[in-house]
């Protein structure tokens, strides 16, 4: 019996090595497995190449599954403490009684301020200067959409649509600026596309769509000159990898298809009359070394799809100019991952000055006056979880002052955060600020000079009569997202 087995183990042995047999095959099938174990540990333990394709990838998925399987609710944030029914009453709360002083214009979007536009809602609502509603913009999904729609195939472009994308759902309304004759332009973006801008709209006082311009940006609608030229913060997507000249390193951007910053101009007409490539600028400039990459492995370090991520452009104010290099008209640009804001020459596309400080991820730096940035600082001081604040910045002595909040500041107002976004409008007078805590559904009014409280603007609104909210609608008033509000600094 034994010497049978041992035969036949024998036999067995034969046919599993015989001609060619499987023992080498099966030991190569093993060793490219174990390689590729090792080759995806290090990949991600190092964040090698295809780790930030693949995980851009798989974000995306996560969103879209996320986003295809939520209810329809805009940009709805929480139910508040507040009866439905008082949510007007509350948007606004004085401190001692001090009217804003200002008209207002406060940004909307889907199912806010039902009272006033009770199909969709508003896309924006006009406040005077007492506080009183002046004037409604009705958001009109549809038309909005025919118009991106008709823009697309006019420029002849393509969208890669994730699976469920639905424009009058999912497209939101970002960012705004307003024209002096009341016409608004305004930033569309959705998370179902790729890139996920669909691009900027015009829409008159009715909020119909005049022309929709479709181009990539990452946030801000910037400044409206008063040539009617819009300055605005875009990008271009690269179609490969690139490999790019900085100092004397040949760097490489480890990404399939990384975004190029742009300062985009357009006109009143909706079309590009210029482009500044921000990533060249800086580049030929002597801040080249503010870009993070390594010189040892000849790469862009961190964040190599989207290296600077333009959040902000503005203009500096006559009052600009002096020993600091600055003139009136220049441009401020905010660059959340360098965590930076840097000055350039409009004509010649020439950075001028690069500033860094105690913030971080900064959104909206905005010329005050003089020497003088006001920001809002998403990530100073360290912390990733707030809270966020409005931030002085002086060129002259380099001196930064938090403005908000401050010891004077009411404690449920204390620790307001913002993580991704962030908002801040100057009065014409340049003597106030509005502060948008956008995640918190929060807007702070406050005096430039020390920082005192003048107001609160609170995102609260109806919205009892729509089944896609829980049970809580019918007592309780909806918080929504506050993406902005702005002083409106000219009429016709």
């Amino acid at each position: 019996m034994r010497a049978e087995g041992t035969n036949a183990g024998r036999r067995g042995a034969k046919r599993f090595l015989g001609a060619g047999g499987r023992l080498p095959l099966l030991c190569f099938v093993a060793a490219v497995a174990l390689l590729a174990f090792c080759a995806g540990g290090l990949t991600v333990k190092y964040r090698l190449p295809p780790y930030d394709t693949a995980a851009a990838a798989v974000t995306t998925l996560k969103t879209a599954r996320d986003a295809i399987g939520a209810a329809d609710r805009g940009l709805f944030a929480r139910f508040a403490d507040v009866p439905r029914e008082r949510a007007a009453a509350r948007r606004l709360q004085l401190v001692d009684g001090d009217p804003p002083g200002y008209r207002l214009l406060w940004w909307g979007g889907r199912f806010q301020f039902l009272d006033y536009c009770p199909q969709w809602g508003c896309l924006a609502v006009e406040y005077d200067a007492a506080g009183n509603v002046a004037h409604t913009y009705p958001l009109r999904p549809a038309e909005l959409e025919r118009a991106w729609t008709e823009a697309l195939a006019s420029a002849n472009k393509n969208v890669e649509r994730a699976i469920g994308f639905a424009f009058q759902k999912h497209a939101r309304v970002d960012w705004m600026r307003r024209y002096a004759n009341g016409d608004l332009l305004v930033a569309i973006t959705t998370r179902f596309l790729f890139p996920y801008p669909l691009g900027v709209v015009r829409v008159d006082r009715a909020g119909r769509p005049l022309w929709f311009h479709v181009a990539g940006s990452n946030h801000h609608v910037g400044e409206i000159g008063d040539d009617g030229i819009a300055v605005w913060p875009g990008y271009a997507v690269a179609d490969g990898p690139l490999s790019l000249q900085v100092a004397d390193a040949n760097v490489d951007l480890m990404c399939a298809r990384p975004f190029i910053d742009t300062i985009d101009f357009i006109s009143a007409r909706g079309h590009r009359a210029r482009r500044i490539d921000l990533l060249a600028a800086l580049r030929a400039s002597a801040h080249v070394s503010i870009l993070p990459y390594s010189t040892t492995a000849r790469t862009l370090t961190r964040t190599p799809c989207d290296i600077t991520h333009l959040n902000a452009v503005g203009r500096l104010s006559a009052s600009a100019g002096g020993a600091w290099g600055l003139a009136p008209g220049d441009l401020v640009v905010s660059m959340r991952h360098l965590s930076a804001f840097a000055i350039l020459d409009p004509a010649s596309a020439k950075v001028k000055r690069v500033v860094r400080g105690s913030f971080a991820h900064q959104h909206t730096v905005l010329h005050v006056d003089g020497a003088k940035f006001l920001m809002f600082d998403n990530n100073g001081r360290g912390d990733e979880h707030g809270p966020s604040r409005a931030l002085l910045v002086d060129l002259a002595d380099g001196r930064e002052t938090t403005l908000f909040p401050n010891a004077r500041t009411p404690r449920h107002l204390s620790a307001l955060y913002a993580n991704e976004m962030g908002h801040v409008s100057i009065s014409p007078d340049r003597k106030r600020a509005i502060v948008a805590f956008n995640d918190e559904g929060v807007a702070a009014h406050i005096r430039i000079a020390d920082g005192e409280l003048v107001g609160v603007f609170r995102s609260l609104h109806d919205v009892s009569g729509l089944d896609q909210f829980a049970g809580e609608r019918q007592a309780r008033a909806a918080t929504f997202n506050l993406r902005g509000l702005d002083f409106i600094a000219r009429e016709n």
